[in-house]
């Protein structure tokens, strides 16, 4: 059975992720005890702005895991505001700030998008639309194995590509840009 988990991330002009502990609704995971929490597995990690565009800051919170380079990944998320930039992502294959895949969907462009940050450049691989509400939870899923990618929104088939430029193992995680107030909830990691 799935325990539920939640991440609230709030990002301002200084990139930070909230947070402490993924509790549930009363503080804690349903079947524990007030005395047992359970700890936040990742780890915080500003990413340094893109040589894309200025303003591309982004945060990223990085699992306590072995590095994989296949496997899915599936978050709920919910935008906590209906103004400027709201978008959620899945990072994958994350070998450093300027090297990994990230998946995101995004409210105010409606869309999917895959992109690949290499050597710090940021290159749109795929994108497809798709409606994201503000102030509604979506589920944002990826598949990743070899040089194929598949991206589901809320159940529904985003993307199907293909990139081969990342093939090593990495790390997994929630990636949000700067501006962004999201909630994150049931990440579920798995490795076929």
């Amino acid at each position: 059975m799935l325990k539920r988990r939640s991440i609230i991330v709030c990002l301002f002009a200084s990139v930070w992720l909230g947070g402490g502990s993924l509790r549930g609704d009363q503080g804690y995971l349903p079947g524990t005890t007030p005395k047992a929490p359970v700890p936040v597995p990742m780890i915080v990690i500003p990413v340094p702005p893109l040589k894309v565009k200025p303003g591309d800051d982004a945060a990223v919170g990085l699992l306590h895991a072995k590095p994989i380079d296949h496997g899915e990944v599936v978050v709920q998320f919910k935008t906590l505001a209906t103004e400027g930039e709201q978008a959620a992502g899945i990072v994958f294959r994350y070998q450093d700030a300027s090297n990994y895949y990230v998946i995101v969907a995004s409210a105010l462009d409606e869309s999917c998008t895959l992109y690949r940050v290499r050597e710090g450049k940021r290159k749109k691989i795929d994108a497809k639309d798709v409606i994201v509400s503000p102030l509604t939870w979506h589920e944002l899923h990826i598949i990743f194995a070899q040089d194929k990618f598949t991206a589901l929104v809320d159940g529904e088939l985003a993307l199907g590509v293909k990139d081969s430029s990342i093939k090593a193992p990495g790390q997994v995680g929630l990636w949000t840009p700067a501006g962004s107030q999201m909630v994150f909830e049931n990440l579920r990691v798995s490795r076929p």
